[in-house]
């Protein structure tokens, strides 16, 4: 394998794996009960509330909603389900 076939395939693998997370982590809120509680790294608070925010829009139109609470001591975010 070629050093481009090479770095394709480590690329697509990157990307592919992003998104397979990043549907997994939908799905996980999504899937989320009222009174539900889930706590992530900080790091993935962009990628939580982009989440809640865009990919999540028409459960909100339903009336789906979450909270978000980033304890910078802890370096953690928190999503809690409200309704």
């Amino acid at each position: 394998m070629s050093g481009d076939t090479a770095g394709f395939y480590l690329t697509f693998l990157i990307i592919y794996n992003m998104q397979t997370t990043s549907n997994n982590t939908t799905d996980t809120i999504r899937n989320m009960k009222v009174g539900d509680v889930l706590t992530w790294p900080i790091s993935k608070a962009d990628t939580i509330r982009t989440i809640v925010w865009t990919r999540l829009l028409p459960e909100r139109s339903r009336g789906m909603r979450w909270t978000t609470i980033l304890d910078k001591e802890l370096a953690t975010i928190t999503l809690k389900r409200i309704a």
